[in-house]
Protein backbone atom coordinates (compact mmCIF):
# COMPACT_ATOMS: atom_id res chain seq x y z
CA UNK A 1 0.00 0.00 0.00
CA UNK A 2 1.22 2.88 -0.89
CA UNK A 3 1.93 6.39 1.49
CA UNK A 4 -1.58 7.81 -0.19
CA UNK A 5 -3.47 4.84 0.07
CA UNK A 6 -2.20 4.55 3.48
CA UNK A 7 -3.11 7.81 4.25
CA UNK A 8 -6.18 8.99 1.74
CA UNK A 9 -8.51 5.76 1.62
CA UNK A 10 -8.73 4.59 5.55
CA UNK A 11 -11.73 2.63 6.67
CA UNK A 12 -13.87 4.90 8.75
CA UNK A 13 -16.57 3.27 10.90
CA UNK A 14 -17.64 6.37 13.92
CA UNK A 15 -18.34 9.20 13.00
CA UNK A 16 -16.20 11.18 15.16
CA UNK A 17 -13.21 11.00 15.80
CA UNK A 18 -13.82 11.94 12.03
CA UNK A 19 -10.21 12.66 11.19
CA UNK A 20 -8.21 10.42 13.17
CA UNK A 21 -9.01 7.68 10.41
CA UNK A 22 -6.53 10.00 8.41
CA UNK A 23 -3.30 8.87 10.36
CA UNK A 24 -2.19 5.15 9.34
CA UNK A 25 -0.92 2.50 12.36
CA UNK A 26 2.66 3.88 13.17
CA UNK A 27 5.34 3.03 10.41
CA UNK A 28 9.34 3.83 9.94
CA UNK A 29 9.76 7.59 9.28
CA UNK A 30 9.05 8.11 5.24
CA UNK A 31 9.86 11.32 3.60
CA UNK A 32 7.15 14.36 4.11
CA UNK A 33 5.15 14.72 1.55
CA UNK A 34 5.16 17.41 -1.22
CA UNK A 35 3.05 20.17 -0.89
CA UNK A 36 0.12 18.77 -3.62
CA UNK A 37 0.02 15.21 -1.44
CA UNK A 38 -0.64 17.54 2.02
CA UNK A 39 -3.62 19.54 -0.31
CA UNK A 40 -5.65 16.14 -0.85
CA UNK A 41 -4.78 15.45 2.88
CA UNK A 42 -6.16 18.59 3.84
CA UNK A 43 -9.30 18.07 1.43
CA UNK A 44 -9.87 14.43 2.57
CA UNK A 45 -9.86 16.30 6.16
CA UNK A 46 -12.46 18.36 5.33
CA UNK A 47 -14.75 15.70 3.66
CA UNK A 48 -14.73 14.55 7.00
CA UNK A 49 -15.94 17.02 8.77
CA UNK A 50 -18.14 17.72 6.24
CA UNK A 51 -19.54 14.03 7.05
CA UNK A 52 -19.73 14.94 10.49
CA UNK A 53 -22.02 18.35 10.21
CA UNK A 54 -23.76 16.95 7.43
CA UNK A 55 -27.25 18.58 7.12
CA UNK A 56 -26.65 20.28 10.46
CA UNK A 57 -24.24 22.67 8.30
CA UNK A 58 -26.39 23.76 5.60
CA UNK A 59 -29.34 21.18 4.33
CA UNK A 60 -28.76 19.89 0.77
CA UNK A 61 -25.52 20.98 0.87
CA UNK A 62 -22.98 18.18 0.51
CA UNK A 63 -18.96 18.60 0.26
CA UNK A 64 -18.26 15.27 -1.62
CA UNK A 65 -20.65 16.35 -4.72
CA UNK A 66 -18.54 19.65 -5.41
CA UNK A 67 -15.41 19.93 -7.43
CA UNK A 68 -12.26 21.26 -6.10
CA UNK A 69 -9.66 22.71 -8.03
CA UNK A 70 -6.21 23.27 -6.17
CA UNK A 71 -3.64 25.62 -8.00
CA UNK A 72 -0.13 24.65 -6.83
CA UNK A 73 1.87 27.60 -7.07
CA UNK A 74 1.17 28.36 -9.90
CA UNK A 75 3.36 24.93 -11.65
CA UNK A 76 0.58 22.70 -11.04
CA UNK A 77 -3.40 22.00 -11.02
CA UNK A 78 -5.00 19.27 -9.25
CA UNK A 79 -8.59 18.48 -9.51
CA UNK A 80 -11.06 16.26 -7.82
CA UNK A 81 -15.07 15.14 -8.01
CA UNK A 82 -15.35 17.22 -11.67
CA UNK A 83 -18.37 15.32 -13.67
CA UNK A 84 -16.48 15.83 -16.89
CA UNK A 85 -12.90 17.26 -16.41
CA UNK A 86 -10.47 19.15 -19.41
CA UNK A 87 -9.15 16.92 -21.28
CA UNK A 88 -5.63 18.00 -20.12
CA UNK A 89 -6.40 17.02 -16.56
CA UNK A 90 -5.06 13.36 -16.42
CA UNK A 91 -5.60 10.99 -13.75
CA UNK A 92 -3.00 11.01 -10.82
CA UNK A 93 -1.92 7.04 -10.64
CA UNK A 94 -1.82 5.69 -6.98
CA UNK A 95 -3.59 9.27 -5.46
CA UNK A 96 -7.29 9.51 -4.40
CA UNK A 97 -9.07 10.85 -1.68
CA UNK A 98 -11.30 8.95 0.08
CA UNK A 99 -12.30 6.89 -3.31
CA UNK A 100 -12.62 9.95 -5.61
CA UNK A 101 -10.00 10.31 -8.41
CA UNK A 102 -7.37 13.07 -8.42
CA UNK A 103 -6.32 14.81 -11.91
CA UNK A 104 -3.52 16.58 -12.20
CA UNK A 105 -2.01 18.82 -15.29
CA UNK A 106 0.90 20.55 -15.24
CA UNK A 107 0.65 24.54 -15.18
CA UNK A 108 -1.76 26.85 -14.26
CA UNK A 109 -5.58 27.51 -15.81
CA UNK A 110 -6.41 31.27 -16.46
CA UNK A 111 -7.80 31.36 -12.86
CA UNK A 112 -4.51 31.62 -11.12
CA UNK A 113 -2.92 33.72 -9.06
CA UNK A 114 -2.19 31.08 -6.40
CA UNK A 115 -3.56 32.36 -2.84
CA UNK A 116 -7.17 32.78 -1.74
CA UNK A 117 -10.09 30.93 -3.52
CA UNK A 118 -13.05 31.80 -5.85
CA UNK A 119 -16.14 29.97 -7.70
CA UNK A 120 -15.04 29.48 -11.11
CA UNK A 121 -16.73 28.12 -13.92
CA UNK A 122 -14.39 25.05 -15.04
CA UNK A 123 -15.67 23.38 -18.66
CA UNK A 124 -19.72 24.35 -18.18
CA UNK A 125 -19.36 23.00 -14.38
CA UNK A 126 -18.60 25.29 -11.39
CA UNK A 127 -16.00 24.54 -9.54
CA UNK A 128 -14.21 25.77 -5.71
CA UNK A 129 -10.81 26.67 -6.81
CA UNK A 130 -8.41 27.62 -4.31
CA UNK A 131 -4.47 28.57 -3.93
CA UNK A 132 -2.34 25.54 -2.10
CA UNK A 133 -1.25 27.04 1.40
CA UNK A 134 2.83 27.45 1.82
CA UNK A 135 4.29 24.45 3.75
CA UNK A 136 5.01 24.90 7.39
CA UNK A 137 2.45 26.82 7.87
CA UNK A 138 -1.21 25.78 10.30
CA UNK A 139 -3.57 24.60 8.19
CA UNK A 140 -7.04 24.42 9.83
CA UNK A 141 -7.44 27.68 7.94
CA UNK A 142 -7.04 26.00 5.08
CA UNK A 143 -9.80 23.58 4.82
CA UNK A 144 -11.99 26.74 6.13
CA UNK A 145 -11.17 27.97 2.98
CA UNK A 146 -12.17 25.43 0.90
CA UNK A 147 -15.13 24.84 2.48
CA UNK A 148 -16.36 28.63 2.07
CA UNK A 149 -15.59 28.17 -1.66
CA UNK A 150 -17.48 24.92 -2.02
CA UNK A 151 -20.30 26.73 -0.85
CA UNK A 152 -20.15 29.40 -3.42
CA UNK A 153 -20.92 26.34 -5.78
CA UNK A 154 -23.12 25.08 -3.83
CA UNK A 155 -25.90 28.67 -3.54
CA UNK A 156 -26.41 28.58 -7.54
CA UNK A 157 -29.54 26.50 -6.30
CA UNK A 158 -31.10 29.91 -5.21
CA UNK A 159 -32.35 32.31 -7.52
CA UNK A 160 -30.76 35.93 -6.97
CA UNK A 161 -33.63 38.53 -6.63
CA UNK A 162 -35.29 39.81 -9.64
CA UNK A 163 -34.52 43.49 -9.57
CA UNK A 164 -31.41 45.84 -10.65
CA UNK A 165 -28.40 46.41 -8.22
CA UNK A 166 -26.53 49.59 -7.45
CA UNK A 167 -23.22 49.81 -5.52
CA UNK A 168 -24.33 51.14 -1.97
CA UNK A 169 -22.73 54.65 -0.73
CA UNK A 170 -18.57 55.01 -0.05
CA UNK A 171 -18.45 58.53 0.67
CA UNK A 172 -21.34 59.14 3.07
CA UNK A 173 -19.96 59.66 6.77
CA UNK A 174 -23.28 58.68 8.54
CA UNK A 175 -24.14 55.49 6.30
CA UNK A 176 -20.73 54.21 7.60
CA UNK A 177 -21.03 55.33 11.50
CA UNK A 178 -24.40 53.41 11.46
CA UNK A 179 -23.02 50.16 9.76
CA UNK A 180 -20.08 50.29 12.48
CA UNK A 181 -23.07 50.98 14.86
CA UNK A 182 -24.56 47.72 13.41
CA UNK A 183 -21.21 45.87 14.43
CA UNK A 184 -21.64 46.55 17.35
CA UNK A 185 -25.06 45.48 17.78
CA UNK A 186 -24.47 42.17 16.27
CA UNK A 187 -21.04 41.80 18.03
CA UNK A 188 -23.07 42.06 21.45
CA UNK A 189 -25.72 39.90 20.44
CA UNK A 190 -23.40 37.09 19.30
CA UNK A 191 -21.46 37.89 22.94
CA UNK A 192 -24.81 37.77 24.91
CA UNK A 193 -25.38 34.08 26.68
CA UNK A 194 -29.01 35.33 27.99
CA UNK A 195 -31.50 35.05 25.32
CA UNK A 196 -33.89 37.91 25.77
CA UNK A 197 -30.81 40.57 26.32
CA UNK A 198 -30.04 38.72 22.71
CA UNK A 199 -32.97 39.16 21.44
CA UNK A 200 -33.35 42.73 22.69
CA UNK A 201 -29.95 43.11 20.71
CA UNK A 202 -31.50 42.11 17.46
CA UNK A 203 -34.00 44.62 17.42
CA UNK A 204 -31.53 47.13 18.15
CA UNK A 205 -29.74 46.51 15.02
CA UNK A 206 -32.10 45.83 13.09
CA UNK A 207 -33.26 49.20 14.23
CA UNK A 208 -29.95 50.80 13.27
CA UNK A 209 -30.44 48.84 10.07
CA UNK A 210 -33.90 50.43 9.00
CA UNK A 211 -32.18 53.84 9.90
CA UNK A 212 -29.06 53.43 7.72
CA UNK A 213 -31.25 52.16 4.65
CA UNK A 214 -34.15 54.51 4.80
CA UNK A 215 -32.85 56.77 2.21
CA UNK A 216 -31.37 53.74 -0.19
CA UNK A 217 -33.25 53.00 -3.59
CA UNK A 218 -34.69 49.53 -4.25
CA UNK A 219 -31.99 47.98 -6.03
CA UNK A 220 -28.99 49.44 -3.50
CA UNK A 221 -30.94 47.13 -1.17
CA UNK A 222 -31.47 44.05 -3.09
CA UNK A 223 -27.87 44.74 -3.61
CA UNK A 224 -26.89 44.07 -0.10
CA UNK A 225 -28.82 41.87 0.60
CA UNK A 226 -27.12 39.60 -2.01
CA UNK A 227 -24.31 40.45 -1.00
CA UNK A 228 -24.97 39.34 2.08
CA UNK A 229 -25.98 35.82 1.28
CA UNK A 230 -23.54 34.65 -0.74
CA UNK A 231 -20.68 36.61 1.20
CA UNK A 232 -21.69 36.20 4.54
CA UNK A 233 -23.75 32.88 4.26
CA UNK A 234 -19.97 31.14 2.81
CA UNK A 235 -18.33 33.23 5.87
CA UNK A 236 -21.42 31.82 8.30
CA UNK A 237 -20.62 28.21 7.41
CA UNK A 238 -16.99 28.09 8.21
CA UNK A 239 -18.25 29.68 11.90
CA UNK A 240 -20.64 27.35 11.98
CA UNK A 241 -18.18 24.59 11.73
CA UNK A 242 -15.95 25.89 14.19
CA UNK A 243 -18.29 27.02 16.56
CA UNK A 244 -19.21 23.29 16.41
CA UNK A 245 -16.23 21.79 16.33
CA UNK A 246 -15.44 24.24 19.84
CA UNK A 247 -18.56 22.57 21.23
CA UNK A 248 -16.87 18.83 20.71
CA UNK A 249 -13.92 20.27 22.74
CA UNK A 250 -11.85 19.92 18.94
CA UNK A 251 -9.93 16.96 17.83
CA UNK A 252 -6.84 15.06 18.90
CA UNK A 253 -3.68 16.11 16.41
CA UNK A 254 -4.96 15.37 13.06
CA UNK A 255 -2.19 14.18 10.96
CA UNK A 256 1.84 14.49 11.77
CA UNK A 257 2.53 15.41 8.52
CA UNK A 258 0.82 18.67 7.93
CA UNK A 259 0.65 20.15 10.59
CA UNK A 260 -2.63 20.14 11.86
CA UNK A 261 -3.48 20.75 15.19
CA UNK A 262 -7.25 19.12 15.52
CA UNK A 263 -8.94 22.32 15.70
CA UNK A 264 -7.74 21.78 19.65
CA UNK A 265 -8.23 26.12 19.16
CA UNK A 266 -11.83 25.71 17.51
CA UNK A 267 -13.05 28.08 20.17
CA UNK A 268 -10.48 30.74 20.05
CA UNK A 269 -10.98 30.63 15.82
CA UNK A 270 -14.95 31.22 16.65
CA UNK A 271 -14.10 33.96 19.00
CA UNK A 272 -11.76 35.09 16.06
CA UNK A 273 -14.70 35.35 13.43
CA UNK A 274 -17.13 37.15 15.95
CA UNK A 275 -14.44 39.78 16.90
CA UNK A 276 -14.15 40.39 13.00
CA UNK A 277 -17.67 41.67 13.31
CA UNK A 278 -16.43 44.74 14.42
CA UNK A 279 -14.66 46.97 11.79
CA UNK A 280 -10.66 48.13 12.51
CA UNK A 281 -11.17 51.03 14.67
CA UNK A 282 -10.64 54.57 12.76
CA UNK A 283 -10.46 53.11 9.42
CA UNK A 284 -14.01 54.21 6.75
CA UNK A 285 -16.18 51.34 6.86
CA UNK A 286 -17.76 50.25 3.95
CA UNK A 287 -20.37 47.28 3.08
CA UNK A 288 -17.25 44.92 1.60
CA UNK A 289 -16.59 44.71 5.57
CA UNK A 290 -20.65 43.96 6.37
CA UNK A 291 -21.65 41.56 3.70
CA UNK A 292 -19.11 38.78 5.30
CA UNK A 293 -19.20 39.60 8.56
CA UNK A 294 -22.60 41.20 9.30
CA UNK A 295 -24.12 38.37 7.24
CA UNK A 296 -22.15 35.56 8.92
CA UNK A 297 -23.75 37.50 12.44
CA UNK A 298 -26.80 37.34 11.39
CA UNK A 299 -26.72 33.75 10.41
CA UNK A 300 -25.59 32.97 13.76
CA UNK A 301 -28.09 35.05 16.07
CA UNK A 302 -31.10 33.24 13.33
CA UNK A 303 -29.85 30.04 14.83
CA UNK A 304 -30.93 30.79 17.89
CA UNK A 305 -33.93 32.86 17.21
CA UNK A 306 -35.49 31.39 13.77
CA UNK A 307 -33.67 27.22 13.83
CA UNK A 308 -35.35 26.91 10.40
CA UNK A 309 -34.00 29.84 8.91
CA UNK A 310 -31.48 28.16 6.57
CA UNK A 311 -34.61 26.14 4.35
CA UNK A 312 -36.44 29.50 4.32
CA UNK A 313 -33.51 30.58 2.23
CA UNK A 314 -34.31 28.89 -0.66
CA UNK A 315 -36.86 31.04 -2.14
CA UNK A 316 -36.10 34.43 -4.17
CA UNK A 317 -35.29 37.10 -2.93
CA UNK A 318 -34.96 35.28 0.88
CA UNK A 319 -31.88 37.78 3.10
CA UNK A 320 -30.87 36.93 6.24
CA UNK A 321 -31.59 40.44 7.42
CA UNK A 322 -35.60 39.77 6.04
CA UNK A 323 -35.67 36.87 8.07
CA UNK A 324 -34.98 38.62 11.19
CA UNK A 325 -37.31 41.43 10.79
CA UNK A 326 -39.83 38.37 10.20
CA UNK A 327 -38.76 37.35 13.70
CA UNK A 328 -39.14 40.88 15.54
CA UNK A 329 -41.83 42.43 13.85
CA UNK A 330 -41.15 45.62 16.06
CA UNK A 331 -43.48 48.85 15.41
CA UNK A 332 -42.16 52.15 14.22
CA UNK A 333 -42.70 53.39 17.98
CA UNK A 334 -40.85 50.42 19.43
CA UNK A 335 -38.03 50.80 16.66
CA UNK A 336 -37.63 54.43 17.52
CA UNK A 337 -36.82 53.92 21.17
CA UNK A 338 -34.23 50.57 19.92
CA UNK A 339 -32.32 52.99 17.57
CA UNK A 340 -31.89 55.88 20.58
CA UNK A 341 -30.64 52.60 23.19
CA UNK A 342 -28.49 51.72 20.29
CA UNK A 343 -27.04 54.86 19.95
CA UNK A 344 -26.43 55.49 23.43
CA UNK A 345 -25.20 52.81 24.37
CA UNK A 346 -22.40 52.09 21.56
CA UNK A 347 -21.53 55.77 21.69
CA UNK A 348 -22.29 56.92 18.00
CA UNK A 349 -21.30 60.37 18.77
CA UNK A 350 -17.67 59.25 18.92
CA UNK A 351 -18.36 56.20 15.33
CA UNK A 352 -19.83 59.46 13.92
CA UNK A 353 -16.57 61.75 14.54
CA UNK A 354 -14.40 58.80 13.61
CA UNK A 355 -16.23 58.28 10.27
CA UNK A 356 -16.19 61.86 9.27
CA UNK A 357 -12.61 61.91 9.39
CA UNK A 358 -11.81 58.67 7.63
CA UNK A 359 -13.96 58.98 5.24
CA UNK A 360 -12.59 62.93 4.42
CA UNK A 361 -9.28 61.28 4.62
CA UNK A 362 -10.16 58.71 1.81
CA UNK A 363 -11.56 60.84 -0.01
CA UNK A 364 -8.35 63.33 -0.23
CA UNK A 365 -6.21 60.14 -1.66
CA UNK A 366 -8.85 58.99 -3.93
CA UNK A 367 -8.83 62.85 -5.38
CA UNK A 368 -5.31 63.02 -5.37
CA UNK A 369 -4.66 60.55 -7.49
CA UNK A 370 -7.93 61.13 -10.08
CA UNK A 371 -6.60 64.83 -10.27
CA UNK A 372 -3.48 64.00 -10.34
CA UNK A 373 -1.02 66.29 -13.00
CA UNK A 374 0.86 64.71 -16.06
CA UNK A 375 0.52 62.54 -18.67
CA UNK A 376 -1.76 59.90 -18.72
CA UNK A 377 -1.84 56.30 -20.59
CA UNK A 378 -5.46 55.10 -20.70
CA UNK A 379 -5.90 51.35 -21.74
CA UNK A 380 -9.14 50.28 -22.88
CA UNK A 381 -10.34 47.02 -22.22
CA UNK A 382 -13.79 46.85 -21.66
CA UNK A 383 -15.03 45.01 -24.89
CA UNK A 384 -12.15 42.12 -24.91
CA UNK A 385 -13.26 38.46 -23.57
CA UNK A 386 -11.40 37.13 -20.43
CA UNK A 387 -10.02 35.66 -18.43
CA UNK A 388 -9.55 38.70 -16.33
CA UNK A 389 -6.46 38.42 -14.07
CA UNK A 390 -5.08 40.64 -11.85
CA UNK A 391 -2.99 40.62 -8.70
CA UNK A 392 -2.99 44.11 -7.20
CA UNK A 393 0.19 45.54 -4.71
CA UNK A 394 -0.80 48.03 -1.93
CA UNK A 395 -3.75 49.62 -0.69
CA UNK A 396 -6.90 49.63 -2.47
CA UNK A 397 -8.92 52.55 -2.90
CA UNK A 398 -12.69 51.51 -4.35
CA UNK A 399 -14.44 55.08 -5.45
CA UNK A 400 -18.03 55.02 -7.05
CA UNK A 401 -16.74 53.11 -10.29
CA UNK A 402 -13.31 53.51 -9.86
CA UNK A 403 -11.03 51.65 -8.16
CA UNK A 404 -7.16 53.05 -7.28
CA UNK A 405 -4.58 50.67 -6.78
CA UNK A 406 -2.31 52.82 -5.38
CA UNK A 407 0.93 49.87 -5.26
CA UNK A 408 0.34 49.20 -8.87
CA UNK A 409 -0.71 45.73 -10.42
CA UNK A 410 2.08 43.16 -11.35
CA UNK A 411 0.16 41.36 -13.85
CA UNK A 412 -3.58 42.29 -15.64
CA UNK A 413 -5.14 39.56 -18.20
CA UNK A 414 -8.09 39.89 -20.42
CA UNK A 415 -8.26 37.57 -23.24
CA UNK A 416 -5.61 38.71 -25.25
CA UNK A 417 -4.10 42.08 -23.59
CA UNK A 418 -1.58 41.66 -20.67
CA UNK A 419 -0.85 44.63 -18.73
CA UNK A 420 2.19 44.57 -15.98
CA UNK A 421 2.58 48.05 -13.99
CA UNK A 422 5.37 49.10 -11.96
CA UNK A 423 5.24 50.20 -8.42
CA UNK A 424 3.03 53.13 -9.65
CA UNK A 425 -1.00 53.94 -8.64
CA UNK A 426 -3.31 52.53 -11.69
CA UNK A 427 -6.97 53.39 -11.93
CA UNK A 428 -9.23 50.56 -13.18
CA UNK A 429 -12.53 51.13 -14.62
CA UNK A 430 -14.80 48.81 -16.00
CA UNK A 431 -13.97 50.23 -19.17
CA UNK A 432 -10.04 51.21 -19.14
CA UNK A 433 -6.73 50.90 -17.38
CA UNK A 434 -5.06 54.16 -16.56
CA UNK A 435 -1.79 55.50 -15.35
CA UNK A 436 -0.61 58.48 -14.81
CA UNK A 437 2.81 59.57 -15.51
CA UNK A 438 3.64 62.70 -13.62
CA UNK A 439 6.57 63.51 -14.94
CA UNK A 440 6.23 63.11 -18.62
CA UNK A 441 9.26 63.20 -20.90
CA UNK A 442 8.99 65.69 -22.90
CA UNK A 443 10.55 64.47 -26.12
CA UNK A 444 8.02 61.46 -25.44
CA UNK A 445 11.76 58.46 -24.74
CA UNK A 446 10.06 57.27 -21.84
CA UNK A 447 7.20 56.08 -24.54
CA UNK A 448 8.62 52.68 -26.09
CA UNK A 449 6.76 50.94 -29.23
CA UNK A 450 7.44 48.06 -30.71
CA UNK A 451 5.50 46.22 -33.34
CA UNK A 452 5.46 43.16 -35.80
CA UNK A 453 3.94 45.68 -38.41
CA UNK A 454 1.59 48.60 -39.00
CA UNK A 455 -0.62 49.23 -41.33
CA UNK A 456 -3.63 51.71 -41.48
CA UNK A 457 -2.97 52.58 -37.92
CA UNK A 458 -3.23 49.05 -36.70
CA UNK A 459 -0.41 47.98 -34.57
CA UNK A 460 -0.06 44.04 -34.79
CA UNK A 461 1.88 42.28 -32.12
CA UNK A 462 2.10 45.32 -30.17
CA UNK A 463 4.72 46.07 -27.02
CA UNK A 464 4.49 49.02 -25.70
CA UNK A 465 6.81 50.18 -22.02
CA UNK A 466 6.72 52.98 -20.12
CA UNK A 467 8.88 53.97 -16.89
CA UNK A 468 5.57 52.33 -15.14
CA UNK A 469 4.15 49.78 -16.86
CA UNK A 470 4.48 46.90 -19.80
CA UNK A 471 1.97 46.23 -22.25
CA UNK A 472 1.81 44.06 -24.93
CA UNK A 473 -1.56 42.63 -27.25
CA UNK A 474 -2.06 41.05 -30.97
CA UNK A 475 -3.86 43.91 -32.22
CA UNK A 476 -4.77 47.30 -31.39
CA UNK A 477 -4.49 51.35 -32.29
CA UNK A 478 -3.00 53.40 -30.83
CA UNK A 479 -3.78 57.65 -30.24
CA UNK A 480 -1.21 60.25 -28.91
CA UNK A 481 -2.00 63.54 -27.76
CA UNK A 482 0.00 65.70 -25.51
CA UNK A 483 -1.32 64.39 -22.21
CA UNK A 484 -2.84 61.49 -23.00
CA UNK A 485 -1.85 58.14 -24.93
CA UNK A 486 -5.21 55.59 -25.80
CA UNK A 487 -4.60 52.05 -26.84
CA UNK A 488 -7.41 50.56 -28.12
CA UNK A 489 -7.15 46.83 -28.74
CA UNK A 490 -8.75 45.81 -31.19
CA UNK A 491 -10.29 41.99 -32.46
CA UNK A 492 -9.26 40.23 -35.31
Amino acid sequence: MTRQERILSPSVTALLPVFLALVGQAQAPQAPPQLAEIDLERIAALYRLGDALGAELWPGFELRKIPIAVNNQDREEILIAHPKPPEEFQPWEDHSVDGAVVLRREGSTRYGPRGGGWAVDLIGVQCAYVGAEEEGLATESYPLLILHECFHVFQDHRARAAVPMEEPPRDDPSYSALLALESRTLNAGLCESEEEQARTLCRMFLAVRGERRRALSPAVLAAEGESEYSEGSATYVSARAVQWLAAKGGLEKLLEDADYHGFADAAKRYAEHVQQVLPPPGERVEFFHAMYNHGMAQGLLLDRSRPDWKQEMAARGSTQTGLLEQTFADSEEERAGLLAQAKERFHFDVLLAEQTQAVADWLAVVRGYLEAPGRRYRVLHGLIPGPFNWKPEGPVYPYKETTIWAGGIRRFDRGPLVFESGNVPVIFTHAALEWIDPDPDPDGRDLKIASASVADGLYRELVLDTDGFHLSVPLARIEITEDLVTIRPVSE
